[in-house]
Formats: structure tokens, C-alpha cells, sequence
């Protein structure tokens, strides 16, 4: 088996922890509590429940196995917090970003005045979104790291 450098090894082990947020994610449907914008329908038999848990079990411990196997638990520099929510903080915006007039008009007739208003509030947001991450990042003003 070949080796990665320490920057393909933090790459590749971002990608493993994203994965894992999904199967986090997954675990918290299976619980059934309502999240902040979605009722949940409970439409999963309890054998479809223990067999996604199972599920979940298997892939954890490949990823784990993964992350062994190329020893990415040794990279040089350990994954850098400031720079993970600084991350999750510009996704979120790219998120926002797709939210367009042609995008949302693809779902049905859009209403001008509706589509105004919405932009108005994910500019504002976007705009949070921006001013947090430049805070975060490695080269703005008052950064310890």
C-alpha cells in the first residue's frame, strides 16, 4: 500500500468526518426528533431501524478502518477548528447562494414580490455568514493560531 502526503492525509480524514456528520445526522432521524424546520412522518418499520443502525455500524468501522490503514490519525497538524467552522460557515453560504430566482422558479410559478423579500433576507444572512468566517480565517487581524 502506497502513502499520502500530510496534506492529502488531513483531506482525506475531512472527508471521513463529513461522512460521519451524515451518518450522525442519520442516527438523530432514527431517534425520531423533530428537527428545527421538518416534522418527522416515523414510516420506518422497527426492522428497517435496526438494520440501518447495523448499517451505520458497518460503514463507521470501514471508515475507521480507512483512516488505520493510511494512518491518518498522524497527519503532521491536527485538524484545525477555526478553520473547520470557518468551513461549515462558507458551505452554508454556498447553500444560500443556490437558492435562485430560476432555481426556486423551477418548482412553480414565483411570486416577484416573495422572491424580493427572500433575497433581501439571504443576502443579510450570507452577509453573517462572510463577516464570521473572515474572522475565523488564519490571516484576519487578532488570530492566535
Amino acid at each position: 500500500m502506497g502513502e499520502f502526503n500530510n496534506s492529502q492525509k488531513r483531506y482525506l480524514l475531512s472527508v471521513l468526518s463529513e461522512i460521519n456528520h451524515h451518518l450522525e445526522i442519520i442516527e438523530l432521524l432514527l431517534q425520531e426528533k423533530t428537527p428545527l424546520f421538518h416534522p418527522l412522518r416515523a414510516d420506518l418499520a422497527p426492522a428497517e431501524r435496526t438494520g440501518l443502525h447495523a448499517f451505520i455500524g458497518t460503514l463507521r468501522a470501514e471508515i475507521l478502518a480507512m483512516s488505520n490503514d493510511f494512518n491518518l490519525h498522524q497527519c503532521e497538524q491536527p485538524l484545525s477548528v477555526r478553520w473547520s467552522i470557518a468551513s461549515h460557515l462558507e458551505f452554508a453560504g454556498v447553500e444560500l447562494q443556490e437558492l435562485t430566482r430560476s432555481k426556486l422558479a423551477g418548482y412553480g410559478a414565483l411570486d416577484d414580490n416573495a422572491y424580493r423579500s427572500l433575497r433581501l433576507q439571504i443576502d443579510r444572512v450570507q452577509q453573517m455568514l462572510a463577516l464570521q468566517s473572515g474572522k475565523l480565517s488564519p490571516t484576519s487581524p487578532g488570530n492566535k493560531s
